[in-house]
């Protein structure tokens, strides 16, 4: 059996894909996401980490955390296949 991983994010940043992929939108509609993987291939996890993702950024809000106001002050590590917060 082989394996192959990819933590790319570019496939969810196709223009083709969603228009304007660079802009965050949590409303956007018609959203691709590929994130989780497709069909066969799809993350049996998705539904548990989109819920425990929501649960957490809606007690952050609930606390009075301002997302906007963190925006400047993250930065990332270099890396051509994904983004990783330096904390």
């Amino acid at each position: 059996m082989t394996w192959c991983w990819s933590s790319s994010p570019r496939p969810n940043r196709d223009p083709e894909a969603n228009a304007q992929p660079e802009r965050f939108d949590p409303l956007r509609r018609e959203r691709q996401a590929y994130t989780f993987g497709l069909s066969a291939h799809a993350c049996p996890g998705e539904l548990l980490a989109t819920t425990i993702a929501e649960i957490g950024v809606q007690r952050l809000l609930a606390a009075g955390v301002r997302p906007e106001a963190l925006v400047d002050r993250v930065r990332y590590r270099p890396s051509g296949n994904t983004r990783v917060p330096l904390f």
